[in-house]
C-alpha cells in the first residue's frame, strides 16, 4: 500500500447519526418507515443526490406522489443547524493523522463539495488533507460506483491497487472493491449497530477496525517507514 483514501462521515467525522436520525425523522413526517438496520443498508454512503432520489422513489410508491416541494430545503437546513451544535471528529482520529504525516492521502465523500470542505473546517481537520479532498461532485455517478475512488486515485498520482480504502458503509465498501483497491471497514462511529463489523465483512471488506485506536495501530503497521515492518491484510 502507498496511499489511503478516507471516507469522511462516520470515518472521520461521528455526522452520520445526525445524518440518518434526521433523514429518518422527516421521512416519516412524510409517512415513510423503515427498520433502522435496513435504512442504514440502503442510505448510508450515497451521495445527497442518491437519498433523495431513492426517497422520492419510495414516497412515490407508496403515496403516489413526489416528496413535498419543501421536504429537500427542510431536511439540509435541520442537519445544517445540528452539525453546528452536535458535530465532532471520531475520537482519537487527529492523533491517527498527526502520526500518518508522512502517507499520500485523500478524502473521498459523498457529500457535496461545499458542505465537505465545511465539516473538515468546523473539526479542523481539513489541514490533514491539503488539496486532496474529493467529494460526489466531482464525478457522475457516487458509490457504490467506483468512479469517486478512482478520481481520487487519479489525483493524488496512485495505482488503484495500491489504495488502502477506510469506508464505514456498504456502499463505500462496495466502491473501494470495484475500483480495485484494499478496504478496511470501519465501526468506530456512533451509528454503528451491534452487527455493523458483520455487514461490512460480508460486504467484502478485507479487514474491519473496531475503533479508531485499531485502525491507527493497523496504519501504523501498514506504513511505517521502515520496509520490514508491513502488515499483510491478505
Amino acid at each position: 500500500m502507498k496511499a489511503i483514501i478516507f471516507d469522511c462521515d462516520g470515518v472521520l467525522i461521528d455526522s452520520e447519526l445526525i445524518y440518518k436520525s434526521s433523514e429518518r425523522e422527516f421521512l416519516e413526517k412524510v409517512g415513510l418507515t423503515y427498520n433502522p438496520v435496513e435504512f442504514f443498508r440502503r442510505f448510508m454512503g450515497v451521495s445527497e443526490e442518491h437519498f433523495f432520489e431513492m426517497a422520492g422513489n419510495d414516497h412515490h410508491a407508496k403515496h403516489g406522489t413526489p416528496l413535498p416541494a419543501d421536504f429537500r430545503t427542510n431536511l439540509l437546513a435541520n442537519q445544517k443547524k445540528r452539525f453546528e451544535e452536535e458535530l465532532k471528529t471520531i475520537a482519537g482520529i487527529d492523533a491517527m493523522l498527526h502520526d500518518l504525516s508522512h502517507v499520500t492521502r485523500a478524502v473521498a465523500s459523498s457529500s457535496p463539495i461545499d458542505s465537505l470542505h465545511r465539516k473538515l473546517e468546523m473539526t479542523a481537520l481539513k489541514p490533514h488533507f491539503g488539496d486532496h479532498i474529493y467529494s460526489a461532485s466531482h464525478v457522475k455517478f457516487g458509490k457504490p460506483k467506483p468512479d469517486l475512488f478512482l478520481y481520487a486515485a487519479e489525483k493524488i498520482g496512485m495505482d488503484p491497487k495500491d489504495c488502502l480504502v477506510i469506508e464505514d458503509s456498504e456502499n463505500g465498501v462496495l466502491a473501494g472493491l470495484a475500483a480495485g483497491m484494499t478496504v478496511v471497514g470501519f465501526t468506530g462511529g456512533g451509528h454503528c449497530h451491534d452487527l455493523h463489523h458483520e455487514s461490512l465483512s460480508k460486504t467484502g471488506a478485507h479487514k474491519i477496525a473496531h475503533s479508531a485506536a485499531e485502525l491507527h495501530t493497523m496504519l501504523l503497521g501498514l506504513f511505517t517507514p521502515a520496509p520490514d515492518a508491513r502488515l499483510s491484510l491478505a
